[in-house]
């Protein structure tokens, strides 16, 4: 609650003001729920504050409670005040003051309440005054309860945010953005870019953008634009605080250019059929004053719409677009003579180039953004004697889906088919340079037999169909191949031996022996490189060695498993070269890590603490068995016991080191006997009774 009351103070303090070299603006917050909740009284539920406050540079005089009237929050225990301070005078002392209850001294002060005797480190003197040493510049707080040391608090600022430069500059659209590198103490709640006409652009202006919020670099698209203008761009960021802007870009949008269409028609075709040519010859027909143009709308009669005959039955007209008329549809005809005779089968359908504009047919065009000249036979989509590209199709269901095949069907029409089939990738849009199944020539329909393919996969196919004018495809399918069924789980168990790693001097932790590792990426219950995780914890087989079973799933089989043997929880964990230099581990960045390759039955793989392979003292069968002895506890500091069975009473024992020597030796007295180890220096240690073909080993710490 006393947070968010100081944030919308400090919002309306700083929203409004800013830091200035030499000034240290303080926000006093007293909090007297406690007081009050504790039967004390806020005389007409007032608080003042009294101090020093004069002689460190505030407007208030000293001392004088009816001058420094605090303010109430929305929580009517909770009080504030903003004072400014000079830097002249701000680091001669420390600030003295009192919360009083009420407007005068007679009303009470809450030094009264101060436990006895109150912190020297926020009271000074018999009075019990606060005190705190103030910064000599800056926006600050200084909140408490009542009667509780204050504490000193930067105080939220607008946030700190730099403007990109603009980029893709069209006539319409630009692109900005920018990076919030500090959020000011306070959450940056949007941020986005600004844009105007004017310079030094707000967000009080409607032209936007709002992307996300938060530190970190953002992208804005600007919208909206009018041509050849120029626009000035700043980032912005805001916090409870306030609004902060970054540098201020300058751009000028594209101006608005023309465009030439040049049209021609082939004429060839249509005298050949036994047509006559006008004495106008050929022109041409639209809604070209909709477009913008100087010629007028379905006018062929008129001087501006007669094309120029440029030999060998061409005729050619060009006719200039505005730059807003750019991917608009031009609708149109050629004329012979004045609509003697004009364009219009259910061909121009057909090839796409026309449509069926009430009872006419009419050519179609799309007004392209750069001059560009279009040519074609007469009541054709193309250009006479041109081959035509087939018509391709896709069917849009994929059958016979298998886990490494699968059949996709299409249909072609038109002439001179060549070759026709399937295409297909695990890429999208995929041509004939990619994978492909023949299905013949001609147009018809055909299938494609998809083969060896890869299961659990997606795949995308089209039809294609090639002739002289090239190859063309259908719409794009997509499928996804049957996933292998899964095979039996596989169990490795993990053992270390830590042997060496406690005669080296190491002391194991409280938590044990444990494992992190790459486990959940393959599959397991195992959470990554967490050793912290109660299923990393491994189990004392005892003799100093550790062990975990892991199950993993078919999928993880043949998968290199990442790993660490840990103490405790990254106390220590194993990654010496050694582990490289072994072949069992790997240089992971700057750490090294084990590497086993998961197998495809259950296993178990053993290894000394950093090493490649298991400890081997040699010379020595370590048994555990209560048939001979056993002893404990093991590793062993200051006295261990000796177990034996009944029949080895009264027997000698011999402590010997790892060479067979003899350390010292003493006799059993029934079936426990206690041993001192004082004597031993740190190492290994075996227990031997003679006549007794076996020893145990002891680790003396």
């Amino acid at each position: 609650m006393l947070k968010s009351i100081l944030i919308l103070i400090l919002g309306m303090v700083c929203a409004v003001s800013s830091t200035v070299f030499g000034q240290t603006t303080v926000t006093f917050i007293i909090d007297a729920t406690d007081f009050v909740n504790s039967g004390g009284v806020l005389v007409g539920n007032n608080v003042s504050m009294a101090g020093t406050l004069f002689d460190r540079g505030g407007a208030l005089p000293n001392w004088q409670p009816s001058s420094g009237l605090m303010t109430a929050t929305s929580t009517p225990t909770i009080y504030s005040k903003t004072i400014t301070f000079t830097g002249a005078v701000v680091a001669t002392d420390s600030l003295e003051w009192k919360y009083v209850q009420g407007t005068g001294w007679p009303d009470g002060d809450e030094g009264n309440e101060w436990p006895i005797p109150p912190p020297a480190s926020c009271v000074k003197g018999p009075n019990n005054n606060r005190k705190i040493m103030l910064p000599a510049s800056g926006n600050w707080i200084i909140s408490s309860k009542w009667a509780e040391c204050a504490v000193l608090t930067a105080a939220p600022q607008v946030a700190t945010i730099t403007t990109d430069s603009i980029t893709g500059i069209s006539q319409t659209f630009a692109t900005g953005g920018g990076n919030v590198t500090e959020q000011g103490g306070d959450t940056v709640t949007a941020r986005g870019v600004c844009w105007s006409t004017t310079a030094m652009p707000t967000i009080d202006i409607a032209n936007r953008t709002v992307n996300g919020s938060g530190t970190g670099a953002f992208t804005s698209d600007i919208t909206g634009l009018q041509p050849n203008t120029q626009y000035f761009v700043r980032a912005y960021a805001s916090n409870s605080v306030g609004t902060a802007y970054g540098s201020q870009k300058v751009f000028t949008t594209l101006a608005l250019t023309p465009v030439k269409v040049t049209y021609k028609v082939d004429i060839t075709n249509y005298l050949a059929g036994g047509a006559s040519l006008g004495p106008n010859g050929i022109r041409i027909g639209g809604n070209f004053t909709a477009r913008g143009t100087t010629l007028p709308d379905w006018t062929p009669s008129s001087a501006a719409c007669a094309m120029t005959n440029l030999g060998n039955n061409i005729w050619s007209i060009t006719v200039t677009y505005p730059d807003s008329s750019k991917g608009k549809v031009q609708k149109y005809k050629f004329v012979n003579n004045d609509w003697g005779t004009n364009e219009g089968s259910d061909s121009l359908v057909a090839g796409g180039c026309g449509v069926l504009d009430g009872s006419d047919v009419n050519r179609i065009l799309t007004i392209p953004t750069s001059d560009d000249t279009v040519s074609f036979c007469w009541d054709r989509c193309h250009a006479c004697f041109a081959p035509v590209a087939a018509v391709v199709s896709t069917d849009t269901a994929v059958t016979n889906i298998t886990q490494t095949a699968a059949t996709v069907s299409g249909g072609a029409t038109g002439e001179g088919i060549t070759i026709k089939g399937i295409c297909y990738s695990m890429n999208q849009n995929p041509t004939i340079a990619d994978s492909i199944r023949s299905a013949g020539s001609g147009a018809g329909n055909f299938f494609g037999n998809l083969s060896g393919l890869t299961a659990n996969t997606t795949y995308y196919a089209r039809a294609y169909a090639t002739n002289a004018a090239g190859t063309a495809y259908g719409a794009q399918v997509s499928f996804k191949t049957l996933p292998v069924p899964l095979g039996p789980p596989v169990k490795v168990t993990y053992r270390v031996d830590i042997t060496n790693y406690l005669l080296g001097g190491a002391t194991l932790g409280a938590n044990g022996i444990r494992i992190g590792g790459n486990f959940t990426t393959r599959g397991t219950t195992l959470p990554d490189w967490t050793p912290s995780a109660a299923a990393c914890g491994m189990t004392d087989l005892g003799n100093n060695v550790w062990s975990i079973t892991v199950t993993y799933p078919d999928t993880a089989k043949g998968k290199a498993q990442r790993y660490k043997f840990v103490n405790n929880d990254w106390g220590t964990n194993e990654g010496s070269d050694s582990l490289v230099a072994g072949g069992c581990g790997v240089l992971d960045g700057t750490d090294v890590n084990r590497i086993l390759t998961i197998p495809t039955s259950d296993d178990t793989v053993t290894f000394c603490w950093d090493r490649c392979g298991a400890c081997i003292l040699v010379g020595v069968e370590e048994v555990t068995s209560a048939e001979t002895f056993r002893i404990f506890p093991n590793p062993v500091q200051d006295e261990f016991r000796i177990l034996i069975p009944a029949r080895l009473n009264d027997a000698r024992y011999l402590i010997t080191n790892i060479l067979g020597e003899t350390i010292s030796e003493g006799k059993l007295s029934g079936q426990e006997t206690s041993v001192s180890s004082a004597g031993l220096s740190k190492g290994a240690y075996f227990i031997r009774i003679p006549g007794e073909s076996k020893a145990l080993r002891i680790l003396k710490l």
